[in-house]
Order: C-alpha cells, then structure tokens, then sequence
C-alpha cells in the first residue's frame, strides 16, 4: 500500500490511494488525518506502552528466513527505542533452535496468531511486500479491529488514539 491518508476509528483502519477495497471503501475520497505530534520515547514510557505485534515475512528458504528475522529484529529494535513494547514473531527462531526435533510450521503460526490477538496494534514492517503470512495476520487483525500501521507516522497516530481512550 502507498500513499496512506491516515488513520480511520469509524473503520479501524488505514486507507490509502491504492486501497485494496477500491471503490467501495466508503473512506477512499475522504481526506487523510494528520500525523501525530513526535513524542519522545521517556515520555511514551511514564505511561502504559502499546503493544505491537511486527507483521513481516518470514518464511523462505534456510538464507532468506534469516534475512527475514534480521529485518524484523532490527524493526523490533527500532520500535523499542522508540517507546513501543512489541511482539516480533522472529524470535520463535530461539523456541526452534532449543527444540530437539524443531516445530512445524503449524505450530509456529498457531503461537504468531495467539500472541497477535492480544496485541494493542500491528505494524506491517514492508507493506509493499505482504506475503501469504502477513495478509493473514492482517485479516486476522481486522475480523479482531485490532488496527494495522503500515508507518511509523500511523503507528505514532494509533497509539495517540489508543492513549486519549
């Protein structure tokens, strides 16, 4: 997605020029919200953090999904600093590694969904690359109108939200 206009409560969601709901999104003409002042990350943590649940791909062959956890962890690590108590998924690699006979795949997604629907928000770490995973942890998200951040901006907007009540 690109372009994004901002962040919608009345739709729990985020809209955007190429939305995929074309036409018939009911917000596709409305104008965008602004951006969300920058907080500082002291002053995000004096109050309760929003919990972000980092939606990216991770599946691959054995070189790609290590290039994948590393681009997730370094997104996880980023949000963190800035303020955010996340979620990533990439660290289920650790459960493997210790496991004798490893996990299957089942097993890995079972946990990733589990931990997402108790998350305040998720953030898509490459909206121009939405693997078969992430638009089900988006859909998942949605069926929950737990609200999806493909920015910092919006994430910085949903948290603004979440925060006023």
């Amino acid at each position: 997605m690109k372009n994004h206009r901002g962040y919608f409560p009345e739709c729990n969601s985020y809209v955007c020029e190429g939305c995929p709901r074309g036409a018939t999104c009911k917000f596709a003409e409305r104008p965008g919200v602004g951006a969300a002042p920058e907080e500082s990350a002291p002053a995000r943590r004096e109050r309760r953090m929003c919990l972000v649940f980092i939606a990216g791909a991770l599946s691959g062959p054995e070189v790609q999904y290590l290039e994948n956890v590393a681009r997730m962890a370094q997104v996880w690590r980023k949000l963190v600093e800035a303020g955010y108590a996340c979620v990533c998924p990439a660290a289920d690699l650790l459960l493997g590694l210790v496991s004798p006979f490893g996990w299957p795949a089942s097993m890995y997604k079972k946990q990733s969904m589990e931990l997402l629907r108790r998350c305040d928000v998720v953030f898509v770490t490459n909206p121009d690359d939405v693997t078969p995973g992430v638009a089900a942890e988006i859909a998942e998200a949605e069926r929950l109108r737990i609200p999806v951040a493909y920015s910092v901006a919006a994430l910085n907007e949903v948290e603004r939200v979440l925060a006023s009540g």
